[in-house]
């Protein structure tokens, strides 16, 4: 059985399996950007603007929104001490200008941002 997928068997019937567990987002492997062609992708947007999800999940449960059911109301984000540490290695390798965090949830928690914030300002 797979986690967290919902599927019809071969009767048509629908065979929802069990949730897959969130787990802490500093257990996660680094992202392996060399997968693409960085230059080329900077090229294709216009700049060069590095894409990064620090967080998933959500604990609100907005009518437009299907997370609440995804992650079933959980959130888990990289530490602001790590994601710092990892913007920093990206930057001095790719040498990024722009940083589009894709997060749903980014502003959620103040105190996370703010201690991120000042870790940037502490890092330059």
């Amino acid at each position: 059985m797979i986690k967290g997928i919902c599927y019809r068997n071969e009767n048509g019937q629908v065979i929802k399996n069990l949730a897959r567990t969130i787990l802490p987002m500093d257990t996660f492997s680094d992202v392996n950007y060399e997968l693409i062609d960085v230059e080329k992708y900077f090229q294709k947007k216009g700049r060069r603007q590095l894409d990064y999800i620090s967080s998933t999940g959500c604990h609100f449960r907005c009518t437009f929104c299907a997370d609440p059911f995804v992650y079933e109301r959980k959130w888990t984000a990289i530490s602001a001490e790590i994601m710092v540490e990892k913007l920093a290695e990206l930057h001095k390798k790719y040498q990024f200008t722009d940083l589009n965090l894709q997060d749903e949830t980014y502003f959620t928690f103040r105190n996370r941002v703010v201690e991120i914030a000042e870790r940037l300002i502490e890092k330059t």
